[in-house]
């Protein structure tokens, strides 16, 4: 498979790749330009080009796909008038390709599309064994994720054995970048968006290992190094590099996305990056952010908090907003939703008011009652700060999933 970075069983990959011989496809690619005196370009369904080939090519990634017309997945063919391109759809769902040929007549359409039925069968059998291998490739980055950053399996070092490239369970530290799409216009594949990235990456000599994971864009990334010294950064440092892979990604697919970033760790030690990654994306998203990337190491105080041992935080949580809790599970007062308002709007009554439906002296009632429970002073910045920061926390919890 072109593009590298492919993680595989190995008996698959023995297997496979012999299937999946690019020389055959390009032989008969390269008949069919003999034949229609034409260039011949083909893509699979996300427009990244597989024929002619793109391994030794220095132009930019985006010049590795092309867009596809809207609306192409519904014809077998179209013709775009204004370049006079037709493209030819073959295979179908997840071996969808297209044969596309640019500056055609319209009048050659007819002589050209028999030309394109010969080398279907060809074409066909190699997306069809690409399907295969990427299939088990995201059987294997999801065994992977599983064991790694979920169960934290002490046979990881056996999984890593599977894994084509060389990994280092001791040596080299790695970080976790995790993503998701917060706005698009349309709905977008992550696998095409993973295997774009990884394109990207191999472009700007960034490394992102893709791993399969069914609702984020996750990778996890080797150490960076001092380009003048070659020394490792201590610490994740604020690069670039990362800002501009997120620009490259949100213009292609017209989507904003979010990101954090773990700390850096072994292999054996990776699941605590995969979590600190989480919390960074999810604790800005909480905070009403979008389109940002997130150090986990710069969330400052929270750093701090969720560094500690997961029961010591939820027990912080626990002695700063219980007697909430408790009460909101009696009644229908709705105490802990009405301090999160509140500090969030600035103390300010009549936006607290009305995002919740209730009059002012309703909140008033319910603000005296929750200072009353947890014997603290709105008025006092030190009381907001400590209540405004255990909420923060407290909802990060839940949607990690840390809290029943």
């Amino acid at each position: 498979m072109q593009g590298g970075n492919v993680y595989v069983f190995t008996t698959y990959k023995r297997v496979l790749i012999g299937r999946n011989d690019g020389t055959r496809i390009a032989f008969c690619s390269s008949v069919s330009e003999k034949k229609l005196n034409r260039p011949v370009i083909i893509t699979d369904n996300t427009g990244y080009i597989h024929y002619p080939s793109t391994e030794s090519t220095d132009a930019s990634v985006d010049n590795l796909f092309i867009t596809l017309p809207p609306g192409i997945n519904e014809e077998e063919y179209y013709y775009q008038e204004e370049d006079g391109s037709l493209f030819c759809q073959l295979g179908h769902k997840n071996t969808r390709a297209f044969v596309i040929i640019k500056n055609l007549p319209k009048d050659m359409i007819s002589k050209t599309i028999p030309v394109i039925s010969e080398a279907r069968l060809a074409i066909n059998n190699y997306f069809f064994s690409l399907y295969i291998i990427r299939s088990e490739k995201e059987k294997f980055e999801k065994k992977f994720a599983e064991d790694l950053f979920i169960k934290n399996s002490v046979n990881i070092r056996n999984i890593i054995k599977m894994c084509e490239r060389a990994l280092d369970i001791n040596k080299n530290p790695y970080f976790v970048l995790l993503a998701q799409i917060d706005e698009a216009e349309t709905e977008i594949d992550l696998g095409t968006i993973r295997f774009y990235t990884v394109e990207y990456a191999k472009k700007h000599n960034v490394e992102f290992i893709p791993i399969y994971w069914d609702h984020y864009l996750m990778f996890f990334i080797p150490a960076l190094y001092r380009e003048d010294t070659l020394e490792m950064y201590p610490d994740l440092p604020k690069s670039t590099k990362f800002d501009n892979w997120k620009k490259a990604v949100e213009n292609k697919f017209n989507i904003v996305i979010s990101a954090g970033l773990g700390q850096m760790y072994t292999i054996k030690d990776l699941h605590k990056s995969y979590i600190e990654a989480r919390i960074a994306l999810v604790l800005p998203g909480l905070m009403g952010k979008k389109g940002f990337i997130q150090r986990f190491s710069d969330l400052g105080i929270f750093s701090f908090i969720f560094s500690q041992d997961e029961e010591n935080v939820k027990k912080y949580c626990q002695k700063t907003l219980g007697p909430l809790v408790e009460h909101d599970e009696k009644t229908t007062d709705e105490l802990l939703p009405t301090l999160r308002k509140f500090l969030d709007s600035g103390l300010n009554w009549k936006v607290t008011a009305d995002s919740m439906f209730i009059h002012v002296n309703t909140l008033r009632y319910r603000v005296a009652k929750i200072e009353q429970l947890l014997d603290a002073d709105l008025s006092s910045m030190n009381d907001r700060v400590n209540l405004y920061t255990a909420i923060k926390v407290w909802d990060t919890l839940k949607v990690l999933g840390f809290l029943n």
